[in-house]
């Protein structure tokens, strides 16, 4: 009982914190963003205490202390919650989510897919069991992975204690929050109504979306923590706002802890900020410091797996003669065009839209960034010793979802801000 207060005040309080320092964003953007800040910083506090040998109550204890002097000496939060909810912008979200539930539920996510029972899940139970954790390393599951990383079956397992029951529902309806949470975020990341709606339509009426969402797999969270930390960076290079650039170095390392997947998006992400960033000692203090907790937590779990990552799980010479096997390349180019074309068709038109109106300058490190990281899959599909059209078939669509929101913000982004500097201009011209 105690224990679950002492959660629950960390939560709240974290909440509070991120939710403070992210001045410039709508209320309803800010809300979300300190939502997770939150619960990724508390349940992350589980696998430290098993791998740190400390009693969970006592990390949630200095965590409540922390916050309260920081809360002492900031004297006041910058402002205090205000949600109109009265617009009619929030009908028209109200509806969508209402229809995108409906749209969710139809894929019958009560039991999720085969990641999410032989990992995800599996690694929740031994998290939820303070005596027999260490039982997650163990070789006899190796098919789970043993070094996958844990926020997604800490989220589930700390669920599962706070309630006292370890359920089928606790996953599904994890899913369901982030999901809804993704088409929240696009629906708010936008000024204009029109382009927030076509935004979120695209993806609440994508089919592979949802039924991507539904599988209850860590890719859906990845991409919601991709798209936040996109949304912060931008943010960043417009307005260089040092406790934006802590929430992002936040976000960026919590990515790692996430999926594997994230440290290609985590390094790429951090270089970009050291770049913005560098005449700024104390903003590169900042991020760094921002970055620790999640980059301390992850490299320890590497260094405890008694089993390495399986795509590295060969000779560096066999890892080296797969990238001059040719054929290689064209197995996952025709792949992933085949994908594109049937999953991605108005992403490739938006594409052809934005880069016939657009200056190429316009948003190009975020870009970059997202294009890179897909350069990486594609790196990491070229060296993987398992058979590459089984590897192909079971996850590179997983993979373009991940990418899909990030890309599809920048992509009306940008499109926002050119209809705003055309405006800017018929009511200011040139004389």
């Amino acid at each position: 009982m105690i224990i679950n207060i002492l959660l629950i005040l960390t939560l709240i309080g974290s909440l509070i914190f991120f939710y403070s320092l992210l001045n410039g964003f709508s209320a309803f953007l800010k809300v979300i963003f300190s939502l997770f800040g939150s619960i990724f910083y508390s349940v992350s506090l589980l696998p430290l205490s098993f791998f740190a040998g400390i009693k969970l109550y006592y990390l949630y204890l200095f965590s409540i202390v922390i916050i309260l002097y920081w809360l002492y000496h900031k004297k006041t939060i910058n402002k205090v919650l205000v949600l109109d909810l009265f617009k009619i912008k929030n009908f028209i979200l109200l509806f969508i989510v209402v229809f995108s539930s409906y749209q969710y539920f139809r894929n019958d996510p009560t039991w999720g897919d085969w990641d999410a029972w032989a990992i995800w899940n599996l690694k929740a139970k031994f998290l939820s069991d303070e005596t027999n954790w260490k039982n997650m390393f163990s070789i006899g599951i190796k098919y789970s992975h043993l070094e996958y990383p844990l926020i997604l079956p800490s989220i589930i397992a700390t669920i599962w204690n706070l309630i006292g029951d370890t359920n089928i529902y606790t996953p599904m309806l994890i899913s369901y929050f982030i999901f809804i949470s993704i088409i929240t975020i696009s629906f708010y990341s936008l000024d204009s109504i029109i382009f927030s709606i076509f935004f979120s339509s695209l993806l609440f009426m994508d089919s592979g979306f949802i039924s991507q969402a539904s599988q209850q797999y860590a890719d859906t969270l990845l991409g919601l923590t991709f798209l936040i930390s996109v949304m912060l960076l931008v943010n960043y290079i417009k307005y260089k706002n040092i406790n934006h650039l802590f929430v992002l170095g936040f976000f960026i390392s919590a990515s790692i802890f996430i999926k594997n997947d994230g440290w290609i998006f985590f390094i790429l992400m951090l270089i970009a900020s050291i770049y913005y960033a560098y005449n700024k000692a104390r903003h590169l203090k900042i991020l760094f410091l921002s970055c620790s907790f999640f980059l301390f937590l992850a490299l320890i779990l590497k260094l405890i797996s008694p089993d390495p990552n399986d795509l590295f799980d060969d000779s560096f010479k066999n890892i080296i003669s797969r990238l001059f096997e040719f054929n290689r390349y064209t197995l996952i180019i025709n792949h992933i065009l085949l994908r594109f074309f049937v999953n991605f068709q108005m992403l490739f038109l938006l594409g052809l839209l934005i880069i016939s109106i657009l200056p190429l300058k316009s948003f190009l490190i975020p870009y970059l960034i997202l294009i890179f990281t897909a350069v990486g899959y594609f790196f990491i599909y070229l060296i993987t010793p398992h058979d590459l059209q089984w590897h192909l078939s079971t996850s590179a669509l997983r993979l373009m979802y991940q990418l899909y929101p990030s890309f599809l913000y920048l992509f009306f982004k940008s499109i926002q801000n050119k209809s705003s500097d055309n405006l800017s201009k018929y009511k200011n011209p040139r004389i």
